[in-house]
């Protein structure tokens, strides 16, 4: 519905009445509430502007009460279905009285993300350059690629369903999600795999972090299964499709450079700026994303703490 936008009744009329013909069309069930609702983000922003000049303001607060009164009249609510419920919340809540403000302990340009975010997050890939890659494995790769046509896109949740699956695969299906469609990831992915004892090593990487949890994973991802090539950018993206979605505390998460440099400017100190990362600063991370995932303020998942500090890096 992006043609044109909701106005009162009679606006029609009087355009018509300045000699213009509008043409005009009424929208009816979910599409008028839709509209309804884009209209009221319209109005209430208008509210927020004019705070400062009282007649203005009560103008605004009119059109807020009238796109108001249209949602509940389409939505069969009564003024007193509503007058209850905020009477039920001022005794169990308060109201805005005194303006109490709450402060999060996330930072703003963290909290600006949420879960639906990492939710809709769509990587895209070409299948073909891929192929080789995925020599032995060629259902997981129909799978993806057929996954991928029909949501846009990679999904991470997609991969998630597939962690207690073939460790191999599993890990093709990260090194996939994790390069950009046409740099050299096929290339980098098959010499990673081309070594003696890759896919044991994969395999005991994604073990023990099913198994025993990030800090586990680490360590058999950077040095007691150190495979060359699969370093801490890539190898933490095998070890958050592995065990995020174990029981599991704190969940493993991606900490690649980007990442890396993120967390500088909203919390520095949590990781080395620059040289080796230890698996006590990996867990400081991990740990913080699981703080500010229960934040009341925000009450998100620790892995949109991860794409929050992706998505704002340099």
């Amino acid at each position: 519905m992006n043609d044109g936008k909701l106005v009162r009744d009679l606006i029609p009329d009087v355009i018509q009445k300045s000699g213009r013909n509008p043409e005009v069309r009424y929208l009816k069930g979910e599409e008028l509430l839709a509209a309804l609702c884009s209209k009221l983000c319209e109005e209430a922003a208008e509210v927020a502007g004019a705070v400062n000049e009282r007649e203005k303001l009560i103008e605004e607060l009119a059109d807020v009460t009238e796109v108001v009164t249209a949602l509940m009249a389409l939505r069969g609510i009564s003024e007193s279905d509503v007058a209850a419920i905020a009477t039920a919340k001022a005794h169990q809540r308060g109201r805005f009285d005194h303006g109490t403000w709450l402060v999060s302990a996330v930072p703003a340009q963290v909290r600006r993300y949420c879960s639906t975010d990492v939710d809709a997050q769509r990587v895209h890939w070409i299948p073909e350059r891929w192929t080789d890659a995925f020599a032995g494995h060629e259902a997981a790769h129909a799978d993806l690629s057929a996954h991928s046509q029909e949501a846009g896109g990679i999904a991470r949740s997609f991969i998630h369903a597939r962690s207690n699956g073939d460790p191999v695969a599993l890990f093709l299906m990260a090194m996939v999600w994790g390069y950009r469609p046409k740099d050299y990831g096929p290339h980098r992915t098959k010499a990673v795999l081309a070594q003696e004892g890759a896919a044991d090593n994969i395999a005991t990487i994604v073990d023990a972090t099913r198994t025993e949890g990030a800090a586990a994973g680490w360590r058999a991802l950077l040095r007691t299964h150190k495979i060359k090539g699969l370093n801490m950018s890539f190898g933490t993206k095998l070890l958050y499709f592995a065990g995020y979605t174990t029981s599991h505390r704190p969940r493993p998460l991606i900490l690649d450079e980007r990442v890396r440099s993120a967390i500088q400017n909203v919390s520095p100190g949590i990781v080395p700026a620059r040289g080796w990362v230890r698996e006590a600063d990996y867990i400081r991370y991990l740990d913080l994303a699981e703080e500010w995932a229960v934040d009341p303020l925000w009450q998100q998942n620790p892995d949109t703490v991860e794409y929050a500090l992706f998505a704002s890096g340099p």
